[in-house]
């Protein structure tokens, strides 16, 4: 097993009852994740539907937003990248019905999102650099989290749009 600096999956008792509680349905409906993740899910593979916890834990958010990198790498390279080795064992061990499990190979209007997915986040993040005239800032929080922001001056625009009289 390869070693990680990536934190352990966690759930809460409740997200970890919640996802233990998830099955594969065969018409679950395809959706896409654009931010963060600018990649598909199943409403299946969710306690509410949509990739995020019930709870308001920071480490279950981490712990499920990582399981959908490592599916995400395993669909770009074929396999589960080392670095997410232990991510997606021990989430295969205490949550071993999660969906997603069951969904390893896309078919090719699935890889088709995927890429759209991916391409229409770019695009989202360049015009939001181009509207914050570059003031946009990245940073990693916890092993492998990044959040941003961007900002942008309202005022500027209106001014060149609304000259005041």
């Amino acid at each position: 097993m390869a070693t990680s600096d990536l934190p352990e999956f966690f759930l809460c008792e409740q997200c970890l009852n919640n996802y233990q509680n998830l099955h594969f349905k065969e018409d679950a409906i395809l959706r896409e994740n654009l931010i963060p993740f600018a990649t598909i899910f199943w409403d299946d593979e969710h306690p509410s539907g949509i990739p995020r916890p019930m709870c308001n834990e920071k480490k279950c958010f981490h712990s499920v937003s990582l399981l959908i990198a490592a599916r995400s790498a395993y669909w770009e390279h074929g396999e589960i990248p080392p670095e997410y080795t232990n991510v997606w064992n021990t989430a295969k061990k205490i949550i071993p019905t999660w969906p997603g499990f069951k969904r390893l190979n896309p078919s090719k209007e699935e890889r088709a999102r995927i890429e759209l997915c991916f391409q229409n986040a770019n695009d989202w993040f360049t015009a939001l650099s181009e509207m914050s005239n570059g003031k946009m800032e990245f940073r990693e929080t916890d092993h492998g989290i990044t959040e941003w922001s961007a900002t942008i001056d309202l005022n500027s625009e209106n001014e060149k749009d609304d000259p005041q009289p």
